[in-house]
């Protein structure tokens, strides 16, 4: 039977336990889907919360009453909680797949039904999707930041969360249907309402579900008369409110069951009058592009000009710019070492790109075999198709080798494959790269796109692991909330973000600047200072040869 695991923790003193507001999430969509007999939902007790900045919430302990308690293993702890289990050795990160996980189990057509056309409702990671990130994370940001007023003493004022005014303008929008989805719903005889509006079509999916219980938790800390003013300003939110009650009466019983398992020791009433979190006013979030803004790889428009300004900058501090042309592997991969099953050919890359393919995968593999250790945790991130992977789990018996990838349709296949191939040593975790929290020794990545090959560095360098990575996408970097550009100080008291960003669109271009060097070799050169001055030894090489593929500059780097 397949697992979810949420965490708890205890509150001896009071005798309460405080959960997540995702795990409360999985509670009640567990409930609602009736996956009782189908799937099986464990607590894990962590005893200090103190490090997340996730807010919690108090609960009667009845609330966990049918919930198995299990010992918190270190197994447990490679990707962020809640997160589900399947056969063992794949395990599903982030609040919308396990739910559309947990949907599927359900069996329900009526249920199923919330997963929208083709069943797609949230389907795209996060990365990817802003309107997953909105559902997935955004609006469980918002019930933080009214958790975190909540329990200030200190606060007589509502600070209302921007995303309420996001969602706002998300309604206003005009519906869009696919036409052959609308012939589906006629067959399947579904009520509609035309009057409703909900997010996506004229009837509830999961992101509706996710964002009204996300709302009615945090309606929870407010006083009738905070939630009276706030339906005022937002009319829209307010019907869809309304319309989500009328929808769905048996979503509606278990929330309310489990909300009045709900412990609060402070005064719903504290706050005397409510503000805008951004620019103490209203009008800062009216623009109807508010929602636009968290819109993935927005690209800056630029002209040579900028970018030769910005490269100009850089030049005159002597700045190097190179990358060595090979780096001296003591492992001269084989293809006839390994069975021909485990050939990139094997597992779907296309004639026309084959010979590419294991050419980069060579140079890759000797680079890892002149580094690895026996008993090592190698974590392939963004692995794909996993060719890579796959080819080190077979020289590497004795490694463990993680296979980290937010498509569920790849890891699906890279599983089927691992499984065919008898390969014991293989873990499969659907996730994004920031839920991953484990402990590992080396990362990889293959043709990271844009800021994935960033993270990555980022995740290897507080794990201290050693890491190979080969840079994809220079174009697609984008800001995010823990990585801000230029990464190294060197670059970011020379030039600003934007001008950064100049340089990344032409670093996609295939110029080279002069003497062999490319606008990639001035991106990868910040990506170098910033890991030397994280006590690493860095060097910048390329994949040989060099026509397998124009993305073929390589950044290892190993702790000092």
């Amino acid at each position: 039977m397949d697992e979810i695991y949420i965490e708890s923790t205890p509150i001896k003193k009071e005798n309460l336990i405080a959960l997540t507001l995702e795990s409360a999430l999985i509670i009640v969509l567990f409930k609602y889907c009736n996956c009782v007999g189908k799937i099986s939902l464990k607590n894990i007790e962590i005893e200090n919360h103190s490090k997340s900045n996730r807010k919690l919430i108090k609960f009667d302990p009845d609330f966990l009453c049918n919930v198995q308690k299990v010992e918190n293993l270190d197994s447990f702890n490679d990707l962020v909680k809640p997160f589900y289990v399947r056969n063992k050795n794949h395990s599903i990160s982030g609040l919308s797949a396990i739910c559309r996980e947990m949907i599927v189990a359900s069996e329900s057509e009526e249920v199923i039904f919330l997963l929208g056309f083709n069943n797609s409702c949230l389907q795209s990671p996060t990365e990817r999707s802003s309107w997953t990130k909105f559902c997935e994370i955004l609006i469980v940001d918002a019930f933080n930041k009214i958790a975190e007023n909540y329990v200030n003493p200190n606060k007589h004022i509502f600070e209302i969360p921007e995303e309420f005014q996001q969602f706002e303008n998300h309604l206003k929008k005009p519906l869009k249907i696919n036409d052959k989805y609308k012939k589906e719903i006629k067959k399947l005889k579904v009520i509609i309402k035309e009057d409703c509006r909900f997010s996506e079509y004229n009837h509830p999916t999961l992101a509706d579900v996710l964002i009204f219980l996300c709302l009615q938790f945090s309606f929870e800390f407010l006083s009738e008369n905070i939630k009276f003013e706030l339906f005022k300003i937002f009319p829209l939110i307010s019907k869809w409110v309304e319309d989500m009650k009328k929808y769905d009466k048996n979503l509606l019983v278990i929330l309310e069951n489990t909300t009045s398992l709900i412990c609060k020791s402070e005064s719903k009433t504290k706050f005397e009058q409510l503000y805008f979190l951004k620019n103490n006013s209203k009008e800062a979030l009216t623009d109807d592009n508010q929602f636009e803004k968290y819109k993935q790889f927005n690209k800056i428009h630029t002209v040579q000009a900028n970018i030769t300004k910005s490269f100009e900058k850089l030049k005159v501090k002597d700045i190097k710019f190179s990358s060595e042309i090979k780096y001296k592997s003591n492992y001269n991969f084989e293809w006839s070492s390994i069975p021909v099953e485990i050939h990139p050919d094997h597992g779907g890359v296309p004639n026309n790109r084959l010979q590419r393919k294991k050419e980069q995968l060579k140079c890759i593999v000797d680079i890892v075999m002149s580094l690895a250790k026996k008993n090592e945790t190698i974590v392939d991130f963004c692995c794909g198709s996993g060719h890579l992977g796959i080819i080190l789990a077979a020289l590497l018996p004795d490694c463990r080798i993680i296979f980290l990838e937010s498509k569920q349709f790849s890891l699906l296949a890279i599983k089927e494959r691992a499984m065919r191939l008898n390969l014991k040593n293989c873990l499969f975790y659907q996730s994004n790269i920031d839920y991953f929290v484990g402990k590992f020794d080396f990362g990889i990545s293959l043709h990271g796109c844009g800021t994935a090959t960033d993270i990555v560095l980022h995740k290897c360098l507080q794990k201290r692991a050693k890491f190979i990575c080969c840079p994809c996408c220079y174009g697609s970097i984008d800001p995010m909330p823990h990585i801000s550009y230029p990464l190294s100080k060197t670059y970011k008291n020379i030039i600003s973000e934007r001008e950064y960003l100049y340089l990344t669109h032409a670093a996609d271009l295939t110029i080279n600047l002069e003497n062999d060097i490319h606008y990639m070799d001035v991106i990868d050169t910040d990506r170098k200072l910033f890991i030397m001055e994280a006590n690493y030894e860095c060097m910048l090489s390329r994949l040989i040869p060099e026509n397998c593929t124009p993305k073929n500059r390589l950044i290892i780097g190993v702790p000092k």
